[in-house]
């Protein structure tokens, strides 16, 4: 499928990013969890090449007869974004981790007004919204942009060159970080500059959750090196060991 991309030279504007990046995704679908996560490693090292847009795409769930606990957490995720894109990733985020990570109950409104409160949104906006005919319009439209570029699964990552009229790349599924970095490549025609200089603790800051590996991985560390580093973060409160489902993980506060 690579191999058919048409290479363009996207014009050199300051400040724009010649990518965006449609994220579809259900909350309640682990997988799309772990795609989330990709991405932000994406966003750490690729961060000047695209913008991210996260599309609710539950399909068949919704379809059939869906709980009403399940409707909230989709409608929630559309309230939040209400408030602004930055808070409404914030909330995003925080609901995955909360939910695979935290293992906390999402369907209880008071966890899910907790995480509002702790993405920085207005908790009494929130609540409002959360039952609003505007919350249930921006849902609908999430899922009409699904239908409309043909997205059938969640998780989902679609490619679009915003400088040029051309039909976007999808990746249905989750497949290896290598696999986006390569898709990069094609669709920039060369490598990308990744950004320099990066810190452990600003690695922390994008991913909220990782391992030793991982971090040791991105930034061309050992894993001594990182390990190393998390401790003295963590003496500094910056950051703490959690046990988690997905074994033990470096997490900021």
């Amino acid at each position: 499928m690579l191999n058919n991309l048409q290479h363009n030279i996207f014009p050199a504007k300051r400040n724009e990013k010649p990518l965006e990046l449609y994220l579809f995704f259900n909350p309640l679908n682990e997988k799309s969890w772990d795609l989330e996560q990709l991405v932000r490693k994406l966003k750490l090292t690729y961060g000047n090449y695209f913008k991210l847009r996260y599309v609710l795409n539950v399909g068949s769930c919704i379809s059939c007869e869906q709980k009403e606990n399940d409707t909230t957490i989709f409608y929630a995720i559309k309230a939040a974004e209400l408030q602004g894109h930055r808070l409404g990733t914030e909330f995003i985020q925080r609901l995955f981790d909360s939910y695979y990570i935290g293992q906390k109950n999402i369907y209880d409104k008071n966890i899910l007004s907790d995480i509002a409160n702790e993405s920085g949104l207005d908790v009494s906006e929130f609540q409002l919204d959360l039952t609003s005919s505007i919350t249930e319009k921006a849902f609908l439209c999430d899922q009409s942009i699904a239908t409309e570029m043909d997205v059938r699964q969640s998780p989902c990552l679609v490619f679009f060159n915003r400088y040029h009229d051309e039909e976007g790349l999808k990746i249905d599924g989750l497949h290896a970080l290598d696999i986006y970095q390569h898709i990069f490549c094609e669709l920039l025609k060369s490598e990308p500059k990744l950004k320099e200089d990066l810190t452990i603790e600003e690695c922390m800051e994008f991913l909220r959750f990782s391992t030793c590996t991982d971090i040791a991985n991105i930034l061309n560390l050992t894993e001594k090196k990182v390990t190393c580093e998390l401790k003295k973060l963590s003496l500094q409160s910056k950051v703490k060991q959690t046990l988690t489902q997905q074994g033990v993980l470096w997490k900021k506060n």
